[in-house]
């Protein structure tokens, strides 16, 4: 094993031209805001009894944040393509890509308990089991549901 040591230096992610701490901040209000929309939306649905934590790492938000400005900058920055700045395709593409990548969002319950026990309290649904099996379907995959 070698005993190398390695140094980590920061990266500069932000600049004064086009990923700016505003535009940073303003993808950050947005992801949370859309975020918070399946958060709510999942809780109304499930019976409050059910012991469920959602629970948002914000170590891994950040770094959503932070690769995804890494990988337009390489765009922008690149001498073969004359790219200045990229169209709000491009970047909601890179936040959704680096959001499934990092997955920030976890649902965190006691050992003894099963997903599958979960129980919505909404009642009008027509078929209220296969309603329980996409809630359940929903809360595994929480990272991939969009708002």
């Amino acid at each position: 094993m070698s005993h190398k040591h390695i140094y980590l230096s920061l990266v500069d992610v932000v600049d004064k031209k086009v990923f700016t701490e505003d535009k940073m901040w303003e993808w950050k209000r947005h992801i949370m805001s859309s975020y918070k929309a399946v958060f709510y939306e999942m809780k109304a649905k499930i019976d409050p009894s059910a012991p469920l934590n959602f629970f948002l790492n914000r170590a891994l938000f950040d770094e959503v944040i932070i690769d995804a400005i890494i990988g337009m900058r390489k765009i922008t920055d690149s001498r073969f393509n004359n790219v200045e700045e990229p169209n709000g395709f491009k970047v909601a593409s890179y936040l959704a890509y680096w959001w499934l990548r990092h997955k920030p969002v976890s649902i965190h319950y006691p050992r003894n308990y099963s997903l599958e026990d979960v129980q919505i309290v909404d009642e009008e649904y027509e078929d209220m089991e296969k309603e329980q099996q996409i809630t359940v379907w929903r809360l595994k995959h929480i990272n991939e549901q969009r708002r």
